[in-house]
């Protein structure tokens, strides 16, 4: 009754509530669902994205946790939950490029290595100055990445130091002067 993120794969779709995941297998039209009682980590989902290359969903919790659910297994990952972070930890939207899937979070942005299961690193005090950002969605177009956060949009080429806030460009002024909460890539341009 109350789905909030729809993720597709080549013959399922995921839909997920706070609570739990519902997958509806295409071609045999079967239903299973994944909750606390049978696998998931923790209720509170956040987002959804599904890792096409290595036939796996990748889960978000607004605790900061993240499930890994393959080949009928749920693997958990709780570093980001545990960390001492003052900011707010919930994964808002979760995207994958190349090996790597790019959490946003209200602190930055986390990378996780999809091959290791570890994180890479986290871009983290992105604000102007180097304060707290909140991230709430990434998308790519070339060799860049670019954010919707709490303060406008802020793109980067992935092959220079994003660690350092100063090596971001800011879209920051009229009409990005606030909050950005969603971004996306289509037809080789930035929405």
């Amino acid at each position: 009754n109350s789905i909030h993120h729809v993720e597709t794969a080549e013959n399922r779709i995921f839909a997920a509530s706070t609570s739990g995941i519902l997958v509806y297998d295409v071609q045999d039209q079967s239903l299973h669902t994944y909750s606390k009682l049978n696998g998931l980590s923790n209720t509170g989902i956040s987002c959804l994205k599904h890792d096409a290359e290595r036939n796996q969903l990748l889960v978000g919790y607004n605790n900061g946790d993240v499930d890994i659910i393959g080949d009928n297994t749920v693997t958990n990952f709780n570093r980001l939950r545990n960390a001492e972070v003052i900011a707010e930890k919930t994964i808002n939207h979760i995207s994958i490029h190349d090996d790597l899937a790019y959490l946003s979070t209200g602190y930055g942005v986390v990378i996780f290595d999809l091959q290791q299961l570890e994180i890479k690193e986290t871009w983290r005090d992105l604000g102007p100055s180097g304060e707290t950002l909140a991230v709430f969605e990434t998308t790519f177009l070339n060799d860049s990445i670019y954010l919707a956060s709490a303060n406008g949009v802020l793109a980067g080429n992935i092959n220079d130091n994003l660690l350092d806030f100063n090596n971001w460009k800011r879209f920051n002024s009229e009409p990005f002067s606030g909050r950005v909460e969603a971004i996306a890539t289509f037809n080789n341009k930035i929405f």
